[in-house]
C-alpha cells in the first residue's frame, strides 16, 4: 500500500553534497537563484565523509551519498574520486551513490564509466515531458538527452518531472509521453512559485485525464502526484503531526564549502537574510492554522519547509490556491484508488482496506465542490 502511505526511510541518513552552485541550463522554476562558479573540492567532501561515517557507524544506520547542483555532472571527475573513496573504505552501511542530471553532458567517457558502477552509482533524469514542455521549460534540451543509456543502465529509476504552471494544462500530455518512453514518472508542482487562481482548475482536468490513463492502463506505475497518502487522512490524534520529509534528521546536506544545512532548500535562506528555524521530527497542532486543524488530510498534508523559510513564511504555510491544488491532488488520488479498490487491483490488508475507505469517504465529502 505504497500508494497511500507517508514514508520517510528512518534507517537511511542522506549525506547530500552541493558539487557547483553552477549549471549549464536556466530552467525557469529553478530554485536555485544564486548560480556561481563554487565548487566542492575532493578534500572537503572526504571531511565531510569522514565526519559522518563516525556518526552514522555509531547509529547503526545506513548510508545514501547524493551529489546535486547546479547540475552536478560538471564536476564529474570529482564525483568519481569521492565514490571512488567511499567504496575505499568498504563500509558494511553504504547504499548507494545518487545524482539527478539534465543529461546534456554526458560523454562517452561518463556513460561508460556509469554503466560499469550502476549497482550502486544511481543516475536520474529531470525530464519534463513532450519535447515541447521540456524544451519550454529547460532551455530546449531535449535532444541533448540519451533517453536509451538512461533507460538501459538504471530501468527501474524513475525520471523526475517538475511541473510550473506556464505548463500545468500539459500535465498529462507530458506524464504519458514519460511513460511511453519507458519511464516511472515522480512528479510535483514546483514549489515557491506564483500558481494563479485558474490553475486549480487546469489541474483538476489533468489529474482526471491521468486517473483514466492508469485505469485503462493498469500495468503502469501511478505517477507521484496522484499517490497521496490516503491512510493518514484517518489518524484520530489530531494534537500533533510528523514533519513530512527528512529534513534535518535523516538529511544532512552540505553546501561547497563544507557547511551542513537539513536540507539543500535551506541553502537559500540566508540570501534572504532569514535564520534557519530549529526543526521538530514531530510538531504540535497548535503551529498550524485554525483552518488547517479541521482539514479531513491533517498529518497528511505535504508541505515544503524549506520554500517557506525561504519565502519567509512559517513553515507550514500554504497560499489559498496551493491549499485548494493539494487538496484536488488528494481527491484525484482517492477517485483513483477507490476505482482500483472496485475492480480489485489493489492487495492490502482488511485494515488497510477499512482505513482506506473511510479516507476516501472523507476526502470525497470535504473536498467535491472544489
Amino acid at each position: 500500500m505504497s500508494e497511500t502511505i507517508k514514508r520517510v526511510d528512518k534507517n537511511t541518513i542522506e549525506i547530500m553534497l552541493l558539487m557547483t552552485e553552477k549549471c549549464n541550463l536556466s530552467c525557469r522554476y529553478c530554485y536555485e537563484i544564486n548560480k556561481t562558479d563554487k565548487r566542492m573540492s575532493f578534500d572537503v567532501a572526504r571531511r565531510i565523509i569522514d565526519n559522518e561515517i563516525r556518526n552514522i557507524i555509531s547509529l547503526n544506520e545506513n548510508i545514501v551519498i547524493q551529489f546535486f547542483g547546479g547540475e552536478p555532472l560538471l564536476e564529474f571527475e570529482t564525483i568519481k574520486q569521492i565514490y571512488a573513496y567511499i567504496k575505499q573504505l568498504n563500509l558494511p552501511n553504504f547504499n548507494y551513490c545518487f545524482t539527478v542530471t539534465n543529461g546534456t553532458l554526458l560523454n562517452a567517457e561518463m556513460k561508460n564509466w556509469m554503466y560499469e558502477y550502476r549497482q550502486d552509482f544511481i543516475c536520474g533524469l529531470s525530464l519534463d515531458g513532450t519535447k515541447a514542455i521540456h524544451d519550454f521549460n529547460r532551455s530546449n534540451s531535449y535532444d541533448l538527452i540519451d533517453f536509451d543509456f538512461f533507460l538501459k543502465t538504471w530501468p527501474t529509476q524513475k525520471i523526475k518531472m517538475t511541473i510550473s504552471p506556464d505548463m500545468l494544462s500539459k500535465l498529462s500530455e507530458g506524464v504519458i509521453h514519460c511513460h511511453k518512453l519507458g519511464f516511472g514518472v515522480l512528479c510535483n508542482l514546483a514549489d515557491g512559485l506564483d500558481w494563479a487562481e485558474e490553475s486549480t482548475d487546469i489541474l483538476k482536468e489533468q489529474l482526471y485525464q491521468l486517473v483514466k490513463y492508469y485505469l485503462d492502463n493498469p500495468d503502469k506505475d501511478v505517477c507521484s502526484i496522484l499517490k497521496m497518502p490516503l491512510l493518514h487522512v484517518a489518524l484520530k490524534n489530531k494534537t500533533s503531526f510528523p514533519k513530512w520529509c527528512g529534513a534535518g534528521d535523516h538529511i544532512h546536506a552540505y553546501d561547497t564549502e563544507g557547511k551542513v544545512f537539513p536540507c539543500q532548500l535551506f541553502m537559500g535562506v540566508s540570501g534572504v537574510g532569514t535564520q534557519i528555524p530549529k526543526i521538530e521530527k514531530i510538531y504540535s497542532s497548535t503551529v498550524l492554522p485554525d483552518k488547517c486543524k479541521k482539514c479531513a488530510i491533517f498529518g497528511g498534508c505535504p508541505t515544503c519547509i524549506g520554500t517557506n523559510a525561504i519565502r519567509k513564511r512559517d513553515l507550514f504555510y500554504h497560499t489559498d490556491v496551493e491549499c485548494k491544488n493539494i487538496k484536488i491532488q488528494f481527491l484525484a488520488t482517492s477517485y483513483l484508488m477507490y476505482e482500483k479498490y472496485k475492480r480489485s487491483l489493489l492487495k492490502m490488508s482488511k485494515d488497510e482496506e477499512y482505513t482506506l475507505l473511510n479516507s476516501i469517504y472523507e476526502i470525497q465529502k470535504d473536498f467535491s465542490d472544489l
